[in-house]
């Protein structure tokens, strides 16, 4: 029933929400804490990359991921510019290059 229902979804949140913070720990403590733009970038890709994994990992066909994909492009990499996301393609393709800087295929 609806209550049910809302468990399950708040569930499935509070599961995504977990999953994010345990990526990002990692992320972090391996991200080069350059002063300036380019350490601050860096931390913005891993929250993308967290983002996508985390919140996309439900997803089970490649139509899907692609959509979800557009959606990361639209809210993440416009907000601040400072880094790119590999443009039309599937994000669940790639990973951070942390030395480097860069999403990598």
């Amino acid at each position: 029933s609806g209550v049910s229902s809302g468990f399950r979804s708040l569930s499935h949140a509070m599961r995504s929400v977990s999953t994010m913070l345990k990526i990002l720990e990692f992320g972090l403590v391996n991200v080069d804490p350059s002063p300036g733009a380019a350490g601050v970038s860096r931390v913005r890709m891993f929250f993308a990359f967290a983002f996508i994994w985390s919140f996309g990992t439900p997803l089970q066909t490649t139509m899907a991921q692609r959509q979800f994909s557009v959606y990361v492009r639209d809210k993440l990499e416009v907000r601040r510019g400072d880094f790119k996301l590999p443009p039309n393609e599937n994000l669940f393709e790639y990973f951070v290059d942390l030395s480097a800087g860069t999403f990598v295929r």
